[in-house]
């Protein structure tokens, strides 16, 4: 299946979920609401978008709403119907099987938060804080497990310095001090963790081009997981050829191998799919799983 497919087959599915529920979209994209204010209508079960409010106003600024959370295909809304259930009905454990499978270590007690962030892993004292879409922590020493979910997303985002031509992509290590790096001048600790933390293979470090210019994000939130011990799982759908665990060429299977062995460990990919599997089977016949399974096609044929 290829990536023009599968956004086909959710633009579909989304829009069709919109139609039947009477919401107003954008004539010339009825996958999307009309208006960025009608994100709540994105979200399946009331009072899932009646926590993520209370914890955004609880937490202020430090619970970032994506600006197209609007969307029909967006990430951080398909986060929201998929776990957010979990959360309000404290059910976090029927994700525990499909974790355990792709070699997480799950926690024995658990407790889960959606945009997880600490400021003092790289020093990022102003502005938007590297933030993770969930948490899931236990009440012992064992590690966090960081959630990352991906949709239809074909990339894991450039540096915004390469973006603003501010950086010309080359490796600050490759024969260049490495406080060239425009991030490390305003305080940034990214290049920091990964270097005193042993995280990339000598290939990666001493590379050419900045392994951060192109897979920003990848490196950041590997580095992040590093620095406050914890795991990091990407939760996908594996019908995306960009981020599928069964295809060898995807991003996480390619950047995983640019990793030390012992990074790579704490580095895990788990499907949206198996986690829906889980879902459906616990939660069956609810009609919030069945809603669920129309708005992604998650009983469509891969």
């Amino acid at each position: 299946m290829s990536h023009n497919d599968i956004r086909q087959i959710l633009e579909k599915s989304s829009a069709e979920w919109f139609k039947t529920k009477g919401y107003p979209t954008r004539p010339e994209y009825p996958y999307i609401l009309q208006d960025k204010t009608d994100w709540r209508k994105n979200i399946i079960l009331p009072e899932v978008y009646e926590y993520v409010m209370e914890r955004k106003q609880a937490r202020n600024h430090l619970f970032p709403l994506h600006d197209w959370l609007h969307h029909g295909l967006s990430s951080q809304a398909m986060l929201f119907n998929l776990l957010g259930p979990l959360v309000v009905k404290n059910r976090l454990v029927v994700l525990a099987e499909p974790f355990k499978e792709a070699g997480v270590i799950w926690p024995k007690q658990i407790d889960g938060e959606f945009e997880y962030q600490d400021r003092l892993a790289f020093n990022e004292l102003q502005t938007q804080p590297t933030s993770l879409d969930f948490v899931i922590t236990g009440q012992t020493k064992e590690p966090k497990i960081l959630i990352e979910a991906k949709l239809v997303e074909k990339s894991f985002g450039y540096c915004s310095r390469l973006q603003n031509t501010v950086c010309s992509g080359l490796n600050p290590l490759n024969g260049i001090v490495k406080d060239e790096c425009e991030l490390v001048k305003v305080g940034r600790e990214y290049w920091k963790v990964l270097i005193e933390n042993d995280v990339l293979i000598e290939e990666t470090l001493k590379g050419p081009t900045c392994p951060m210019a192109v897979f920003y994000q990848f490196y950041r939130e590997v580095g992040f997981a590093v620095t406050t011990n914890s795991q990091l799982v990407f939760l996908v759908d594996e019908r995306n050829p960009f981020f599928s665990p069964s295809t060898d060429s995807s991003l996480p299977n390619r950047l995983i191998k640019s990793l030390r062995p012992a990074i790579q460990q704490k580095v895990k990919i788990v499907t949206i799919q198996r986690v829906f599997s889980e879902i459906a089977k616990f939660f069956q016949g609810q009609d919030w799983v069945t809603s669920l399974a129309e708005k992604y096609s998650l009983n469509a044929p891969k």
